[in-house]
């Protein structure tokens, strides 16, 4: 593995950030503080990434090229981001995957250009670790299905345009992806989420009552839910490293400034050698962080079966990283006497839902020892 960046990689990055600050950073305090025009904001966020091609690279890309620009993307705006790769990775893929031409054509092309918002509804596995809820039920009927049950949280439900939603479609545990539109009659979205952090995030829960999905809008083959999702997993773990790796150098770089603008003693905070340590587990964390995305972008862009469990290594690693960060950024600011410094405490609650986002580490631990365990009795 080549880990210099080519001269494409770099051209890019350097345009899509210059439109990142341009665009999408100055919405970030918007989105957090303004409610009433948060799903407002998100779309323009999201017309931003499809002409810069952003969203189009999730879908058909170099994932190096994304990784490297959605890292920039996540520090200036982690709600945006996420948003972004739940319409595109999540979404996308899987309609691009599995998709009917019909399907495919109605809405991948406005997802593209970030003017059409998708989302998904799998009772909590695409959610926060520890907020989920049962899987809806889809009933067959002469001339189609009807869908009822709940999901408590969907990110990105306000503003999407059409949902996929994963429901329970047979004996045993046969699930089915149905895609709905927004205004199918019977579904229901709810009040906007608060979290801790990410408070940018659109995010609410769905209900169905008695939504009716005629066949065409069943997703590849009925009873393949699973299987489906299971696709795009590694994608997703990706997404949520990167997610990760953008808090988390946004915490380093906060608390960087902080220390060599501030003075004790006589000299600058990041001096002090406790300080000091603490910096360099942070910027230690980060660089191994990145080198583990990169390192998974890359087995996925060369076809190396190995990506799947390089990717939950990854994401493992990222996401209890990124709190890590956090604290120890939290510490020097303490140490510093700037306890109400804004910009940290925001670091510092956005590092809690980065490092949950898609799953627990518990389920990664047990993905890669599983992984392992075969790997020894093969040997």
């Amino acid at each position: 593995m080549n880990y210099e960046m080519t001269k494409e990689q770099v051209g890019t990055r350097f345009r899509m950030n210059s439109e990142f600050l341009y665009a999408v950073a100055p919405n970030r305090d918007l989105l957090e503080k303004n409610r009433s025009r948060r799903a407002l904001l998100i779309r323009e966020n999201m017309n931003t990434l499809g002409r810069t091609g952003f969203l189009d690279m999730i879908l058909e890309g170099d994932p190096m090229i994304w990784c490297i620009a959605g890292e920039d993307l996540a520090g200036m705006c982690p709600s945006t981001f996420l948003a972004a790769a739940v319409s595109a990775a999540g979404f996308g893929m899987l309609l691009q995957r599995f998709g009917t031409a019909s399907q495919k054509g109605e809405r991948l092309p406005g997802l593209r250009r970030g003017e059409f918002l998708g989302t998904v509804a799998c009772g909590g596995s695409m959610a926060v670790s520890g907020i989920g809820g049962s899987v809806p039920r889809a009933e067959r009927k002469k001339n189609g299905w009807v869908l009822g049950g709940t999901d408590p949280f969907v990110i990105g439900a306000p503003a999407a345009d059409a949902f996929l939603v994963l429901a329970e479609s047979g004996p045993g545990s046969d699930a089915t992806f149905f895609i709905l539109n927004r205004r199918t009659k019977g579904l229901r979205i709810g009040k906007p989420v608060e979290l801790l952090g990410l408070r940018g995030l659109s995010a609410a829960g769905i209900e169905m009552r008695d939504c009716f999905a005629p066949p065409e809008a069943v997703l590849g083959k009925e009873g393949s839910g699973q299987e489906q999702i299971e696709a795009v997993t590694e994608n997703l773990l990706l997404a949520a490293s990167v997610l990760s790796l953008g808090v988390g150098n946004s915490c380093l770089e906060l608390t960087r400034e902080y220390a060599k603008r501030k003075t004790a003693f006589g000299k600058p905070l990041g001096l002090l050698e406790d300080v000091g340590a603490r910096l360099a587990t942070m910027f230690t964390m980060i660089d191994i962080g990145r080198l583990l995305v990169l390192r998974a972008a890359w087995a996925m862009a060369s076809g190396d079966p190995e990506y799947g469990i390089l990717a939950a290594c990854a994401r493992l690693f990222t996401g209890e990283s990124v709190e890590k960060i956090a604290d120890l950024g939290m510490q020097v600011h303490t140490a510093g006497g700037d306890v109400g410094n804004e910009g940290i405490e925001r670091c510092f609650r956005d590092a809690r839902i980065a490092g949950a986002v898609f799953g627990s580490s518990g389920a990664l631990r047990s993905r890669i020892a599983g992984d392992s365990l075969d790997r020894q009795g093969k040997q």
